[in-house]
């Protein structure tokens, strides 16, 4: 891991908390470390992550930052997927996209992926989530993926040019 990329991540928190500011201090907050050996089946990479989010439930938003250095690939797309740690599922939000041909389920106002070292930040309001039928999962709810996300069983995924199927993997905890 190389010094620079670690002052990034940190500069990357110190902005989520200055643009989350105390509404994320009140939420119940939750984070993952990305690693390509997390990934299914594991990717040896320099690239790291680190995702930070806070959920309102009044409110019914959780407002995030992801930030990501060093990937080996360009940055094509950032989504939380609803698996458990050591298994791969659906993806159940997309964060951002570079992607020209756009997957059917991935809204068409998707902001785009900043190139590395970068970082996306926003906020998932049920508008957000996708159904996953085949695992219980409906369009739009909120609770639902709330659920998920305090099971720890959403990860967050990074896919790359170099790695399609994934080149950073973290499982959110709180």
């Amino acid at each position: 891991m190389r010094a620079g990329g670690s002052a990034l991540l940190g500069a990357g928190l110190a902005l989520f908390a200055c643009i989350a500011g105390p509404r994320v201090a009140a939420a119940e907050t939750l984070s993952a470390t990305l690693s390509g050996l997390e990934e299914i089946p594991p990717v040896l990479t320099e690239a790291r992550g680190d995702f930070r989010a806070g959920i309102d439930e009044e409110s019914q938003e959780i407002a995030y930052t992801l930030s990501y250095a060093d990937l080996e690939g360009l940055i094509l797309q950032a989504e939380l997927a609803f698996g458990l740690p050591g298994s791969n599922g659906a993806t159940v939000v997309f964060l951002c996209s570079n992607y020209v041909d756009r997957p059917l389920a991935m809204p068409l106002d998707i902001r785009p992926c900043a190139m590395p070292p970068g970082t996306v930040s926003g906020t998932i309001e049920a508008s957000d989530v996708l159904a996953v039928p085949g695992q219980g999962v409906e369009a739009e709810s909120f609770d639902d993926f709330v659920e998920l996300l305090r099971a720890g069983a959403i990860y967050v995924k990074i896919r790359s040019s170099l790695y399609s199927g994934g080149e950073l993997r973290g499982q959110i905890n709180r």
